[in-house]
This record gives structure tokens, C-alpha cells and sequence, in this order.
């Protein structure tokens, strides 16, 4: 065969392909409801691991893996808005080389809360909180250090303003003083212990967590595929009767019942509970596009909405929208 042939039908292998997955890539993002999706040009990075509704403001906030908060307006329908900073990355002490991974609003104390943490050598875990007013710092509380590997995931409140603080590392939470003076380890050592069901994630443990009004904590382990109850002591840590597979990343309660479960690759799942979380099953699931990767929800007006780790296209977007939930068939 000559070389000219050869090029030719490379040529077309390559535009067959990309052919393929272009249609591919189509398909997988037509999952995302058109009518709620927003998509928004990341102003610094290119991962964002959260997203938090700010009803109060008409916007998303967004965590970024490479450090800082952004600011995502919600206008679904009118083309790719702008990420705006409120908190941007820092290359000094005691933020350098940190990235922000879990966001939760605190509306009662006008603040937000971030669980901070070294990514990439788990050096370092700590927890910062800024008024959401201003963005002025309020406090940076480090909860961890050099003497263990660590890995500060999510973060949530209670009504009294204790915050909680995942490892999803060390398979433990932290409680801190409301006003970020002091912390302590809530559980004891061992009490999250099962057997990974995930293998390549089995350095993955506690990973969301949710405060439930009812006076305890909601916290998914992600290698383990299991939910767990906890109480605000510590006291108490029971693994919820369960059956299915979650995949588990970040939750958002939907209601007292209801429990959003981010699932990585594998899409969204709403897990209820009719027995005050002794038991739950899975009773909707959302397909995400897998290519995304979902790694948060949060609620707007009783609607769960996605966030997306892995943007798209050029130029670069990343995208937050509506999980259009199916029932799970008996």
C-alpha cells in the first residue's frame, strides 16, 4: 500500500472516531435538564469539587481543588456565564498549596464554611470560615498536620453552630467550637471500620456529611458503600441497614427523609429512610455523564442540583445543573 493510501485511511480512522465520540460526548450531556443547567467559565482553575446554593444571593458557590471560592450566577438559558472570585488562592502560609473541598453555608452566623486540605502529600487538614457579607476571614483552624496522612473532605453545622469536619483519610470527624477556637476528635478510633467494597478506592472513607434537625450526623463512606448515623457526641456511630451501591461522595439532606448521594462516575441516587436512618434504601437514581464526574449536590427549592468535578469544550466550561431523578423500579 502507498504511503498516500496509508495517510488517507489514518484520515479517516481519526474522523470516524472522532466522529464517534463526539456523538458519544453529546449523548452523555444531553442527560443534564437544558432548562436548569448552568454552565460558566471557571475564572481560575480548572476542578471544581463543590457547589453550595446561596439562595439569599441567586447563586452557586463553588470550591476550587486548586484553592479559593468562586461565585456562579443562576441563569440558566442564557449561554455561559462567569465564575466571579471571592476567595482567592494564596501561595502563603498557612494556604500555600492547599485546595478547598467541601462548602457549607452557615446562614444563622453569616458565614461559610471550608474544609481545607493538602491534596496531594495530606501534610496538612484544617478548617477556615469567612463571612459571607464581606469574605473577610473569620478563623483558620488547622486540624491536622505532618504527623499523619489526613484528608479534610466535607464540612457541616449544627443548629448550636458546631461545625463537623470529615477525614477521608483517618476515617474520623472532627468537632469544632463554634467559633473556631478549639477541636476535638468525635469518634473514636476504629468506629467507621468495614471492609472496602471499592478496592482502587480504598484509601477513600468518610467523605459527605449532613446534619439532620433531628440532632445527629449523616456521613456516607465512599470505599465502604455505606451510609452511617452518628450522634452529635460521638457516642453513638451505627451503620444504616442498606442495600445497593452508592459510591458515595458528597450528600445533601433533601429532606428529613430524603438524602442526596453524589456518586463520582456512576450518578446521583435519592436514599430514604422511614425509620429515623436505622434503614434505607435507594428509591431514584440520576444518570449523570459519566465523562463529568458528579462529586456534590445541593438543594434549590427542593430540587437537587449536580456539581461537576470536570468541565468541557473549548473555550473551557464547567457546568451545575438539575438532577432529573428516575424511580427505582420494585
Amino acid at each position: 500500500m502507498a504511503i498516500t493510501d496509508c495517510c488517507k485511511l489514518t484520515a479517516v480512522v481519526c474522523l470516524v472516531l472522532a466522529l464517534a465520540v463526539t456523538a458519544l460526548l453529546r449523548s452523555q450531556e444531553a442527560r443534564i435538564p437544558s432548562d436548569s443547567r448552568i454552565d460558566y467559565f471557571p475564572e481560575k482553575g480548572w476542578l471544581r469539587e463543590t457547589a453550595q446554593w446561596d439562595g439569599e444571593h441567586g447563586r452557586f458557590l463553588v470550591s476550587r481543588i486548586e484553592g479559593g471560592i468562586g461565585a456562579v450566577p443562576y441563569s440558566p438559558q442564557s449561554g455561559p456565564v462567569r465564575e466571579h472570585t471571592l476567595v482567592s488562592r494564596s501561595i502563603e502560609p498557612p494556604f500555600a498549596g492547599l485546595s478547598t473541598n467541601g462548602l457549607k453555608i452557615d446562614p444563622p452566623r453569616h458565614r461559610v464554611l471550608a474544609a481545607i486540605a493538602d491534596l496531594v502529600n495530606n501534610k496538612c487538614s484544617a478548617v477556615a470560615a469567612y463571612d459571607i457579607r464581606n469574605w473577610e476571614q473569620i478563623f483558620f483552624l488547622k486540624l491536622a498536620g505532618p504527623e499523619r496522612a489526613s484528608l479534610a473532605d466535607d464540612v457541616t453545622v449544627d443548629e448550636e453552630g458546631n461545625i463537623y469536619v470529615t477525614d477521608a483519610l483517618g476515617a474520623l470527624i472532627w468537632k469544632v467550637a463554634p467559633d473556631g477556637s478549639s477541636f476535638d476528635v468525635l469518634t473514636e478510633r476504629g468506629a467507621f471500620a468495614v471492609v472496602p467494597k471499592i478496592g482502587y478506592l480504598s484509601f477513600a472513607t468518610l467523605n459527605g456529611i449532613s446534619y439532620h434537625p433531628e440532632g445527629f450526623l449523616l456521613v456516607v463512606h465512599t470505599s465502604g458503600e455505606c451510609l452511617f448515623k452518628v450522634s452529635l457526641d460521638g457516642q453513638s456511630v451505627e451503620r444504616i441497614e442498606f442495600e445497593g451501591s452508592l459510591y458515595g461522595d458528597g450528600i445533601a439532606l433533601v429532606s428529613p427523609t430524603q438524602l442526596a448521594v453524589a456518586g463520582l462516575w456512576t450518578g446521583v441516587k435519592l436514599v430514604e429512610s422511614s425509620d429515623m436512618w436505622v434503614s434505607a434504601n435507594i428509591t431514584h437514581v440520576y444518570a449523570t455523564p459519566r465523562h463529568r464526574v458528579a462529586t456534590s449536590v445541593t438543594v434549590k427549592d427542593g430540587d437537587v442540583f449536580v456539581n461537576y468535578l470536570i468541565g468541557q469544550g473549548y473555550p473551557y466550561y464547567s457546568t451545575i445543573g438539575r438532577a432529573a431523578f428516575t424511580p427505582v423500579s420494585s
